[in-house]
């Protein structure tokens, strides 16, 4: 099996979700035996151009790899605008112009996949084209109903410019994403919620397909048999989207002063990528909170934490924060949305709370008797294993890639 993956980002390091949910699966795919022919843009903008420890390591999964620069001139912008009746902002930013896509065209005819698989819309003008030009089949991620999301990022974030950006960003998106899943042999979505709501609207060429977890570490993180939990409580997430931001502010400006008024001395840890300066300037009002910027290793920080919880109230999709706090034996708290997407007997490992009173009396509760359920807990770690993409690769992909 061959398969050409074109990412909108690139997927290493995976220190966030969207990247992490690629990242694995392509470390599954090839765990699998599936070749991938992997294209990728990426934000030099951000200062997040490839590095070489980076691309040697995305290279020990992939037998073929191709990038491209996100142009971030001013031309390039004026162009994105002209076109924004047509594309959405993000989707015209990752469009590859005349001589790039013969160039990718040539490649991917000389790989010859079996099919074509698109991370999402952002990245469906390299992916169509090359579905069009190579007569194979398209197969399509759906990460997040993207135009729901997208709004509702724009309503929660406190920044005018990122609002306005976010809004920019939607003009188009729905029609687009409807385009792409109608476009694609199959889609699979990240989340089974999400798959309904696609299907209501007559897209029924969908499955679900769920995140992995880590995938080469162990899927299964027990806790130090040395007893040393660091922390009674511990977030740990991407601290850049507006959702995420508004969570952990959630948290330490509420939630924590009402755990330690119940639980003085309660420790507390949130960590995650790239935490501004107002999330600093919070948690340095409290000494029982540390925080930690750009973890090296997030499935440790896991391990050693008593209570894991994801306070996180608005998004789509399926939390891959969730999926991770699931492969430890430690008791979760979390709003609704961070078991949205996810089967009911995987919902009920979760603690559910959304409002200030219960999260704080459920993380007390937990952290003076925990109640985990150690058998269930493993029965619902096997929707997110090497085994549950195995199944989808012979009952799902193959069928799509050859079809009847």
């Amino acid at each position: 099996m061959r398969l050409i993956v074109v990412s909108p980002d690139i997927p290493y390091p995976a220190n966030r979700g969207g990247r992490a949910d690629i990242w694995r699966r392509i470390q599954a795919f090839t765990a699998l035996g599936v070749e991938v022919f992997l294209i990728f843009y990426f934000d030099d903008r951000t200062r997040e151009a490839p590095e070489a420890a980076d691309m040697a390591e995305i290279r020990k999964h992939v037998r073929q790899v191709e990038y491209l620069p996100i142009d971030r001139s001013l031309g390039a912008a004026l162009g994105r605008l002209a076109k924004t009746g047509s594309l959405p902002w993000h989707v015209a930013c990752r469009t590859p112009n005349r001589a790039q896509l013969d160039q990718l065209t040539a490649m991917a005819k000389s790989f010859n996949p079996d099919a074509i698989w698109c991370e999402g819309p952002w990245v469906a003008q390299v992916a169509r084209p090359l579905r069009a030009a190579l007569g194979k089949p398209m197969l399509y991620r759906s990460h997040n109903i993207e135009h729901v999301y997208m709004l509702g990022q724009s309503r929660v974030t406190r920044n005018p410019r990122k609002r306005l950006a976010l809004r920019v960003s939607c003009i188009g998106l729905e029609r687009y994403e409807r385009a792409c899943l109608a476009d694609a042999h199959r889609f699979f979505d990240i989340s089974s919620d999400d798959l309904n709501f696609w299907s209501r609207l007559g897209h029924n060429n969908g499955r679900w397909l769920p995140p992995l977890a880590e995938v080469g570490v162990g899927t299964y993180h027990p806790a130090p048999t040395d007893g040393d939990t660091r922390h009674d409580v511990v977030f740990l997430g991407n601290m850049t989207t507006p959702n995420n931001i508004q969570g952990v502010r959630w948290l330490v400006q509420d939630i924590v002063p009402a755990v330690l008024a119940s639980r003085p001395g309660t420790t507390f840890l949130i960590a995650g990528s790239n935490p501004g300066p107002d999330i600093h300037a919070m948690c340095a009002k409290h000494p029982e909170v540390t925080l930690l910027p750009n973890p090296v290793d997030a499935q440790s920080l896991l391990r050693h934490g008593r209570v894991l919880v994801n306070p996180v109230q608005t998004g789509s999709g399926v939390h891959l924060k969730s999926i991770d706090m699931l492969m430890t034996d430690a008791p979760i708290v979390s709003c609704v949305q961070g078991t949205r997407g996810l089967p009911d007997e995987v919902r009920a490992q979760f603690r559910i709370a959304d409002d200030t009173a219960s999260f704080t009396a459920a993380i007390v509760e937990e952290l003076d008797r925990p109640s985990v359920d150690r058998t269930a807990r493993q029965a619902g770690r096997t929707w997110f294993t090497l085994d549950g993409i195995r199944t989808v690769l012979e009952q799902e992909i193959a069928p799509a890639m050859n079809p009847a």
